[in-house]
């Protein structure tokens, strides 16, 4: 009878903890492995984000986006776009949003940050 209750026991116990796992997720981000993200942040000179500059991948020939107001563009890999290669930023406004900026090619490797700051020079600069 007593190694029926521990048997018992454990089933119970053992079905909890699955129980728990389903409706909660793993105890760790299992997805971080495969999932890439990374934040690339275009400043100028004086550390102020540079808005509008279209980024494209270099690798991929394609177009990614633009940087929003804070500078920043998101390259996500489930936004099917990559995380590191080379990239380009281009002004296509001219002065607007900050300034009239020289195009700026950018190499990011694998294991580099996921936050990168990167420094366009203005064309007008000595």
């Amino acid at each position: 009878m007593r190694t029926i209750k521990k048997a018992l026991f454990f089933l119970a116990l053992g079905s909890l903890s699955l129980i728990l796992a389903a409706c909660y997720g793993p105890p760790i981000d299992v997805r971080a492995t495969w999932l890439g993200r990374r934040i690339v942040r275009l400043l100028d000179g004086s550390n102020r984000p540079i808005a509008g500059l279209v980024v494209e991948s270099v690798d991929q020939a394609r177009h990614l986006g633009q940087t929003d107001a804070n500078g920043e563009i998101l390259l996500d890999t489930e936004l099917n776009m990559p995380v590191d290669g080379t990239f380009l930023a281009l002004d296509v406004d001219g002065p607007a949003n900050g300034g009239d900026f020289a195009d700026l090619s950018l190499v990011i490797q694998p294991g580099d940050d996921d936050e990168i700051n990167a420094y366009p020079t203005a064309k007008n600069a000595n």
